[in-house]
């Protein structure tokens, strides 16, 4: 058995616990006062969708130190979180703990290497299709891919225990000595699905069968490959547009992170996905066009919520303007 300290519990990071919990390991959830982690602790865990329903007790502290004892800590905030999270835990003697990025976009195990050791860190790619309602269920909407790496290639056996440990909860993964391409094609899933969720406000499903919204993400996931191809990380196009194409069809009836943030009129990750694609290629000189729209468009949705107009507004009587 092995012990893992969640930070974040949302909709990522509490489905990899009760996954965890089922199959016998020690889960520990770390969480704030006065968010998410309250209710788990007040209500448990409830999981609902493709592997049936899981109704667990939670245990949750809101001390750091609580869980520094842990074999894995997996970091499963919002990526903009993710310095203050560790500055949190900088004091913490974490003796034995391997830290695992669950996050979206890049830069996140970076950020994490600033706190403790760099072999310390490892990665996690899930493309899972996760939600959480609006009574805190957990909706399990689509399988995806797993795999786990190393921030440095030195890690690569803590990265085979974490699989083996993920694959007992039924979580399937594999372990790559260079995670590299893996995070850059998970980065090209996150542009082309999750902006465009949040700005028609659609599940993932309803991005297929259109052919202007079929041309956006072709064209996000091209400029990806190409500052993937500037950081020295070779990827196929044709091969990351059908994984992106497979993971919108496969979580065909989930809500995005992106497009749950926006509903709820909270920050989203734009920045650490289009937003780092387009500052990628500005640095490398490489035109990011699609990337950088999308980053935009997303930003301004953030920065007009408070004048938004209702979704279906009343109907008025008298004459309609043309």
């Amino acid at each position: 058995m092995a012990s893992f300290s969640i930070i974040g519990p949302g909709a990522i990071g509490t489905l990899v616990g009760a996954y965890l919990l089922e199959s016998g390991q020690e889960v520990v959830f770390i969480g704030r006062r006065g968010g998410r982690a309250e209710r788990l602790e007040r209500e448990g865990i409830r999981v609902t969708g493709l592997r049936g329903e899981i109704s667990r007790n939670a245990r949750v502290v809101y001390d750091s130190k609580a869980g520094a004892d842990a074999d894995f800590v997996l970091v499963a905030v919002k990526s903009y979180d993710t310095a203050a999270v560790m500055a949190g835990f900088a004091s913490v003697a974490w003796e034995n703990a391997r830290f695992v990025s669950l996050q979206n976009g890049i830069g996140n195990a970076e950020t994490i290497a600033r706190t403790v050791r760099p072999e310390r860190v490892l990665i996690a790619s899930l493309t899972f299709g996760a939600y959480i309602d609006e009574d805190g269920t957990v909706h399990h909407a689509g399988e995806g891919d797993a795999l786990v790496g190393g921030l440095k290639e030195s890690s690569f056996a803590d990265a085979e225990r974490l699989a083996g440990l993920f694959q007992r909860a039924g979580i399937a993964v594999r372990a790559e000595k260079d995670i590299r391409p893996v995070l850059y094609t998970k980065l090209a899933v996150n542009c082309a699905i999750n902006p465009l969720t949040a700005l028609l406000q659609v599940p993932n499903g309803m991005l297929q069968g259109s052919d202007s919204i079929s041309a956006m993400m072709k064209d996000a996931v091209r400029e990806v490959v190409r500052v993937a191809d500037a950081c020295n990380i070779s990827l196929e196009f044709q091969h990351v547009l059908d994984i992106v194409r497979e993971v919108a069809a496969r979580t065909a009836a989930n809500r995005s992170s992106m497009l749950k943030d926006v509903l709820e009129g909270r920050r989203t990750e734009i920045d650490a996905i289009c937003g780092e694609v387009s500052r990628l290629g500005r640095e490398n000189g490489i035109d990011t066009p699609v990337n950088t729209s999308l980053y935009r468009l997303v930003k301004a949705l953030e920065e007009t919520r408070s004048g938004r107009l209702a979704r279906f507004p009343a109907k008025e009587s008298g004459r309609s303007e043309p």
